[in-house]
This record gives C-alpha cells, sequence and structure tokens, in this order.
C-alpha cells in the first residue's frame, strides 16, 4: 500500500469513528485502533493496524506483545507460560514501528509481518497487541513515582497507563471449529431481567461472532452483544445479556430466542445455532 493510499484509509477510518462511534473498533481513553482484531490464515503474511488520537495534545505509545488467557467469563488474565493448548504468536510476528507519538487528530499506521519457520506445527496461535500510552510524568517507572523530598519522607503516587490490546492469530495448516449454545436461560436478579447463555466451542481455532436476543417467533430484536469471542483452549464462554423493561416483558411472557453468528474469516459465512424458545 502506497503512502497516498495509507493516507486515505487513515482519513476514512478517522471519518468513520466520528460518524460511527459504535462501529468495530477498540477504544481505550484518548486512542481507537483499527482493526479489533488481526488474522493471519492462508496465504496472508502482512497486515496493518491503524492508531487514531483523539486527544487534544500529542501522546505518545509504545507498542508490545503481551499473551493473554481468557476466562469462562470473557476477562483475561496475562500469563508468561503456555497452557495446555495455549499457542502464543509473538515469535511469529514482527511490527513497526515500536513506539509511535501522534499528534491530536493524526493517525499512524502500525505494519505486521508473518515469519513462519518450516516446522511450525499446525493449529492456531495467539497473543494480544498491547499500545500503551507512557506516562507523561518525567521519572515514571512501571506506573509508579516518588514524590517529596528527603525532609518530608517518600510518598508513592500511582500513574495510571491506559492502553488498548487487541488479538493477533496465526492459523497454520488446517484448522476447524464448531459451535453450540449449550444452554439459554432467563434469569431475575440484582441486574433485573436477563438472558444467560452458556456458549461453548469445539475444535482447533477460535471463534467470533455476535448473539442475538429475539422474541420467541424470532421477528423483534431484543438485545444483542457483538463481536464475542471464545479463545482456544477454552470450550464454553458464559454471556449475561440484560434487557429492558419492554424486552423483559415481552420474555417474561413469550421467552427468547438466542442466535449465535458466527464472523468467519474465511468468506463471511455465518454459521447459526438457535436454541429452544425459553419458558
Amino acid at each position: 500500500m502506497n503512502s497516498g493510499a495509507r493516507r486515505f484509509l487513515a482519513s476514512f477510518i478517522l471519518v468513520w469513528i466520528v460518524a460511527f462511534p459504535h462501529a468495530a473498533h477498540a477504544q481505550g481513553g484518548d486512542l481507537v485502533v483499527a482493526p479489533v482484531r488481526v488474522v493471519f490464515e492462508g496465504r496472508a503474511r502482512v497486515a496493518e493496524v491503524t492508531l487514531v488520537s483523539r486527544a487534544d495534545e500529542v501522546k505518545t505509545y509504545r507498542i508490545s506483545f503481551e499473551n493473554r488467557r481468557m476466562t469462562p467469563t470473557g476477562s483475561f488474565v496475562a500469563i508468561d507460560n503456555a497452557g495446555p493448548g495455549e499457542r502464543f504468536s509473538d515469535s511469529l510476528v514482527r511490527y513497526a514501528p515500536r513506539s509511535v507519538e501522534l499528534e491530536p487528530g493524526k493517525a499512524q499506521t502500525i505494519r505486521l509481518l508473518l515469519r513462519k519457520p518450516a516446522d511450525l506445527e499446525s493449529g492456531e496461535y495467539r497473543s494480544h497487541l498491547k499500545f500503551a500510552a507512557v506516562p507523561e510524568t518525567a521519572g515514571a517507572i512501571n506506573s509508579i513515582e516518588r514524590t517529596g523530598d528527603k525532609k518530608d519522607g517518600i510518598s508513592i503516587a500511582l500513574t495510571p497507563i491506559y492502553g488498548v490490546t487487541i488479538p493477533v492469530i496465526v492459523r497454520h495448516g488446517q484448522t476447524k471449529a464448531s459451535t453450540s449454545i449449550a444452554s439459554a436461560d432467563l434469569v431475575d436478579d440484582e441486574g433485573g431481567i436477563g438472558v444467560v447463555v452458556d456458549l461453548q466451542r469445539e475444535g482447533t481455532r477460535s471463534v467470533y461472532g455476535d448473539i442475538r436476543v429475539y422474541s420467541a417467533n424470532g421477528r423483534t430484536l431484543l438485545t444483542e452483544q457483538r463481536g464475542i469471542a471464545v479463545y482456544t483452549p477454552n470450550n464454553n464462554r458464559q454471556l449475561r445479556l440484560g434487557l429492558t423493561a419492554d424486552a423483559a416483558n415481552t420474555a417474561a411472557r413469550d421467552g427468547v430466542l438466542v442466535k449465535f453468528d458466527e464472523r468467519s474469516p474465511r468468506d463471511n459465512a455465518s454459521s447459526r445455532f438457535i436454541s429452544d424458545p425459553l419458558k
């Protein structure tokens, strides 16, 4: 992609984000990242990620890989060593630059290059690319700074470091996955009436898609959650989708229909899994 095309793409992304704030991009503080995930599959060897600053001042971001494990509820914990069924992609993907200084309203492209060794085992590899804001406080180390002087002693102040992470996935060889809704239940708890879903995954790759809850006849959309992932080696993910008062009344009276549509990276075809109407 030449420099003119990159500038056009960055400008388009910035306009898209302003016009459609709920579109597919990741945001942390004043930083917006698009796309929200990178998947190397088939013959793909090169990818680009665009960073856009929404701050009103110049900010510096440091870029690094981080390995994370997804919990059954969808949260993440940082890990150093791979567990059973886990493979990391950080050693397979190179990227540049390693840090960027973004002016207000400006964009920067990060280029990723995949290099697979000849003896790479088949399967899915995943690490997360992290874009972390560099603290502005001089001398801040690991988000902790020293303040005060010898007379007053030393006090510790925490400097929060804001950032965004996106998964970088490498699929090598034949990988496949199937998904099903193991259970979907209407609940009435401290969060009000909602739908608790247990989404199950089988196979050698992760899945990524959208969950929607309809009225029992499938005609009225009651609620949805977009961009739901179940990463390897996890076999399931548990979600709770809240309902508005009107949607809750409809669900309690008639039951609901739950659907999961996978976003396929190969051909954009959707696989649909439908639970029985709930009573």
